[in-house]
Parts: structure tokens; sequence; C-alpha cells
């Protein structure tokens, strides 16, 4: 489907244009926006954050590129994006308008530059649930079972003038990936170390364990992890 379909899609998405901070519903849309019942728009009661005091990038990739939308349906849209880390959001572009997606759980992938970005629940460390929580991963491995990468950055506070140091504004820093696994029809859980590792791939604990010795594999690695996910999903 071509981007010419672009306003067929905020039909389908119900899409909130994040250029003036105030809520912008398409036109006829609102009886579909009751319906799906979305907890996520752009109200007064929001607290919306601007970078324009902040330095640094919260994105990660600083402009907009040709991607792809493709969702569970099946149908797929041709359009610009990009991926806000901080508040963890994608954004697409028509028309020089940039719009935000409210209703990312109906997407299958969205493709950016190669890249593969999937939308899924997660849980915590120790596989203790989190209702409700949800986020966009990168998709390294697909399978039984999924290896999903988290993109981070934290915000940095401003610092006050001292002497002989002028005042320093807000910033954005990336920190280190987090590395998630996915079961088919389950959330994704975080991989801090060996015991998530096993407890997710509980079924093959023996194979997994023998093949992380005998390759001397480094489960803080995206290369290690990414291998050891391909041997599990091959067994």
């Amino acid at each position: 489907m071509k981007i010419n379909k672009f306003s067929q899609l905020i039909l389908v998405f119900i899409l909130f244009s994040i250029s003036s901070f105030g809520q912008n519903v398409v036109p006829g849309s609102a009886d579909l926006l009751a319906k799906m019942r979305l907890n996520r728009s752009m109200d007064s009661s929001d607290k919306q954050v601007t970078y324009t005091n902040i330095s640094g990038d919260p994105y990660m990739f600083r402009d907009f590129k040709p991607g792809k939308m493709i969702l569970k349906s099946g149908e797929e849209f041709n359009l610009e994006f990009r991926y806000d880390i901080y508040a963890d959001q994608m954004h697409m572009k028509d028309k020089n308008v940039v719009y935000g997606l409210i209703q990312p759980e109906m997407i299958a992938q969205i493709i950016i530059d190669s890249v593969k970005f999937v939308y899924t629940g997660f849980a915590r460390q120790g596989n203790e649930t989190t209702a409700g929580k949800g986020g966009y991963f990168i998709l390294r491995n697909d399978g039984k079972c999924s290896l999903l990468v988290r993109k981070n950055i934290r915000l940095q506070d401003p610092e006050l003038p001292k002497p002989y140091q002028p005042a320093k504004p807000a910033k954005f820093i990336n920190t280190a990936d987090t590395y998630y696994l996915k079961m088919q029809n389950t959330d994704a859980v975080k991989i801090s170390g060996k015991e998530e590792l096993l407890s997710v791939l509980a079924d093959k604990k023996t194979e997994i364990n023998s093949f992380i010795k005998e390759n001397k594999l480094k489960l803080k690695d995206e290369e290690d992890l990414s291998r050891l996910i391909a041997f599990y999903n091959n067994l």
C-alpha cells in the first residue's frame, strides 16, 4: 500500500499530531477512538516535553528515514519514520506533519533503514510480569524464541553555574542496550544473567548450558546472545 493512502492509515490507527502538542483527532474518528479505548492521547492532562533546551539527541535516527510499517492484519504502509528513544515512541511524517502512533499493539513490524522494530509487552527482571507495560524493541533474532534489543537513554539534569564554569543545560546520554528474550505468545523477559536466560529456555536447559560452556559465550555480548538464540531455535 503506497503513501498516498495515508488518510486510510490515520483512520485505522487514530494518529495524533505531536507538532502542536495538543489533541488533534482526525474528524469523524471520535467513535472509533472511544471504541478502541485508547489509553494514550495528547490532552491537557499529559505532561508534554519539548527538547529545545536539552543537548544531545533523543532519537535513534536524527532525521526521518523511509521505512515500512506492517500491520498484524498483513497490510503494509511505506512512510517516513524516526524512533524517539527517550519517549519510547515511533514518529511518522507525512507532508511535513509529524504524527505519533497511539495504537502500537496493531503493528507486527516497523522497518527503518533495515532495522526491524516490534512492539511488545515485557516483564521485569526475574519474570515478574508488568501489567499493561509495552515498548519498542529491535528484533535481532526471530523464531520460537526472539532476541530483542532495548535502546536506553537517560536525561541528565542541568547544572547551575559555578565559579569559572558556566551553567550546563540538561543533556541526553545514551546508556547500554539491554536484552530481552520473548517466547511466542508471551511477554519479553529481561536477561541480566544466566539464571534468567535458563529460566526462559528451560525446555533445553542442558543443551544451552553445554553450548555456553563449549563456546565460552558472554551473555552480555549481543553477538554471543544472537548465536545462542540461533542455536536454540534450531534445536
